[in-house]
């Protein structure tokens, strides 16, 4: 399992509002 890989998600998940602009992938 990549635990470092479940926390960029986790991060992307919490941050999704913030960076939806900007990430659009």
């Amino acid at each position: 399992m990549n635990l470092y890989a479940w926390l960029v998600l986790f991060y992307r998940i919490k941050n999704h509002s913030k960076y939806q602009l900007n990430y659009t992938l």
